[in-house]
């Protein structure tokens, strides 16, 4: 017997008779859409292969469930970002830009037509998960272009494509399952205010907690932007721009979008956080190592 699944991707055999002891075997046929993942046997057990489910062995009021197979789709992902020096490379100290529309377009080897869409995370990065295979034609990444932001350049990814303006055309993947990334829209500072921050790391030798002169200025420490929900929570975080202090112990980091951010420090030896953080700035939060709770609004 054979069967296709439908519209949710289910399917089933039956009224089956009882099997004999070899049992019954349930093989699938690799969609060309996707790439190959793992399978499951389920509650009447077998042995389990590649697209293959042996030895289901079942009596006449048996109902066995779960006989799954998992597929895996493809992905493309990018960031927009604020492009300072308009050079089309996104650099780490050049930060996202959130909340901006990014469409996907094609149609699929099936002849499915694919149409979605998704906004930048805080950090400016977009990505489509669980993509089947494009037809011959590739798939198209469109950004509708941020309110307040000047055009800038962008860049074609991993597995290639068209560049266009604010179009990258012509994505093809190569096998399914393949992952592009590095499908980025630059903008450049335009009507939008944005917002900096700048410091200085330096060796506080008489811990007055104010640059004095003659104390050693700090180079190579690096300064990430940072935001995150819980401030004890150091792996769940959201990173919008690192840089490192220069030979004078001085960092920046520009053309930042409008929000709340958190800065942290990291020792360039060992790459721990350290150092007392201090700052003016009205409203922050010190008491965690870092400078915490930094609102910025356009022009600060």
């Amino acid at each position: 017997m054979s069967t296709t699944t439908n519209a949710s991707g289910a399917y089933s055999f039956g009224p089956l008779r009882a099997s004999n002891p070899a049992g019954y075997t349930v093989t699938e046929t690799q969609p060309a859409a996707w790439a190959d993942g793992l399978d499951s046997a389920g509650s009447a057990g077998g042995s389990v292969g590649n697209d293959i489910i042996s030895a289901v062995v079942i009596n006449t009021t048996t109902i066995a469930t779960e006989y799954n197979f998992g597929e895996r789709g493809g992905s493309l992902a990018g960031i927009v970002y604020n492009d300072i020096n308009n050079d089309g490379v996104r650099a780490p100290s050049e930060p996202g830009i959130p909340n901006a529309t990014v469409t996907l377009t094609g149609t699929d080897i099936n002849g499915t037509a694919v149409n979605r869409a998704t906004t930048t995370a805080a950090d400016g990065t977009y990505s489509f998960t669980d993509l089947t295979m494009p037809n011959a034609t590739g798939y198209t990444i469109t950004e509708t272009q941020p309110a307040g932001w000047a055009d800038g350049l962008d860049a074609v990814g991993t597995l290639g494509g068209t560049l266009g303006n604010d179009v990258l055309s012509a994505v093809i993947f190569p096998t399914p399952g393949a992952a592009g990334t590095g499908y980025n829209f630059g903008e450049i500072q335009g009507a939008a205010g944005v917002a900096q921050v700048s410091g200085t790391v330096w060796l506080d030798l008489d811990h007055a907690r104010d640059l004095d002169g003659g104390e050693p200025l700090m180079a190579n420490w690096t300064v990430e932007l940072i935001q995150r929900p819980d401030p004890l929570d150091n792996t769940n975080y959201t990173l919008i721009a690192t840089t490192t202090t220069n030979a004078a112990g001085a960092y920046a980091i520009t053309g930042l979008s409008p929000g709340t951010y958190e800065i942290r420090f990291r020792r360039p030896s060992t790459g721990y956080i350290s150092g007392i953080p201090i700052s003016a700035w009205p409203g922050v939060d010190l008491t965690y190592g870092t400078i915490r709770n930094l609102t910025l609004v356009a022009g600060d």
